[in-house]
């Protein structure tokens, strides 16, 4: 079983004591089968931390890759915002949000600090039955950050935002 908080710690210590460990444990018939052995265990631990880390490699890009679609509409929304054109912004909205676009604007004027947006980060992202909740961490012209929650749902084939929220400090 691996225990992360505990597993590493163990693992430095095998990796340094463990030849002397193994050595002192049981009676090898010689030196060179010793080492043949602790060579064959080396090898093998080295193709096993090479497959976990591929795997692990692998999962993150999947997971940006499923993840992209709708960060990009988040993307696109933040700099159409950005470049005052709500009215581009309003089209990546849901049916059922604002009732038009003069009120999503009026709301978009209402939390001045999205027109000050210059870059967007998403240190958490879910996709699930085509709904996704994205974390956005937005800094801010002057270096302030602004953390954001955005909801999307999959319409027709299209990531369509339904929920923006401020998130309070």
């Amino acid at each position: 079983m691996f225990i992360p908080v505990i597993g590493w710690p163990i693992a430095i210590v095998l990796g340094f004591k463990g030849n002397e460990w193994a050595w002192k444990n049981k009676k090898w018939e010689s030196v060179e089968e010793f080492k043949r052995i602790q060579k064959l265990w080396a090898k093998w631990a080295f193709i096993s931390v090479g497959i976990f880390i591929t795997v692990f490699a692998l999962l993150f890009m999947i997971v940006l890759k499923v993840t992209s679609p709708p960060v990009n509409v988040a993307r696109e929304f933040f700099k159409d915002i950005a470049d005052k054109n709500t009215d581009k912004a309003y089209l990546l909205l849901a049916p059922g949000g604002p009732s038009s676009k003069e009120s999503f604007k009026n709301y978009i004027d209402g939390h001045p600090k999205f027109y000050e947006i210059v870059s967007t980060s998403f240190p958490s992202r879910s996709i699930v039955n085509n709904k996704a909740i994205l974390q956005v961490s937005a800094t801010l012209t002057d270096g302030s950050k602004l953390k954001i929650t955005i909801e999307q749902e999959k319409i027709d084939g299209f990531w369509k935002i339904t929920t923006l929220e401020v998130v309070p400090k």
